[in-house]
């Protein structure tokens, strides 16, 4: 009776892990939390159990040469299992750094963003400033007018002349509120 699973069938994706880990670069938190959803433990686990059951068999009906390749298949998925367990710690690790990393690195954009917009509201005030005193001056051009239209109102009035009085009350309400904005 022959083992049914070699344990490189079993250990194929730690392979590949170990390979990763081994890589110089930074991963990222989605690769590592990649590399451990790859990690089958339960199955290293049942590889080890079958294996067990089927030394069972072979001490009864197996030959030597059976029974101690069944036997290096057990150590070879028992130092899978130990390999598993010791990559996912690792990989618990690494995780853990990726996320911290991570987190910084969201800050410090978040932070170069926020420079970015100062910067911008910078400009922003700069250019209001500049068009408030022209606001200013463009409110100061329009007082003698505004006073001119007030006498002949007045004068309009006291003559008998009302329906000759000019309206500029939506002139006078826009000055006053620019006026409260700019002083």
């Amino acid at each position: 009776m022959r083992p049914r699973q070699t344990p490189g069938m079993a250990i194929s994706p730690l392979s590949k892990i170990l390979k990763a880990l081994r890589a110089p670069s930074p991963r990222t938190s989605d690769q590592i939390r990649g590399d451990l959803q790859a990690i089958d433990m339960a199955a290293l686990e049942a590889a080890v159990a079958d294996l067990e059951r089927q030394r069972k068999v072979l001490l009864l009906e197996g030959t030597d040469v059976e029974l101690s390749e069944n036997d290096k298949a057990i150590v070879s998925s028992n130092l899978a299992c130990e390999r598993a367990a010791a990559v996912t710690e690792e990989l618990q690790r690494q995780l853990a750094e990726a996320e911290s990393r991570e987190a910084a690195e969201q800050i410090e954009q978040q932070a170069a963003e926020a420079m970015r917009a100062k910067e911008r509201l910078s400009t922003v005030y700069a250019e209001v400033d500049a068009r408030s005193t022209q606001i200013r001056a463009l409110l100061g051009d329009a007082a003698e007018p505004i006073a001119t239209l007030a006498r002949w109102n007045r004068l309009a009035e006291k003559t008998g002349q009302a329906d000759r009085r000019i309206a500029y009350s939506e002139v006078v309400a826009i000055k006053t509120r620019l006026q409260g904005t700019f002083r």
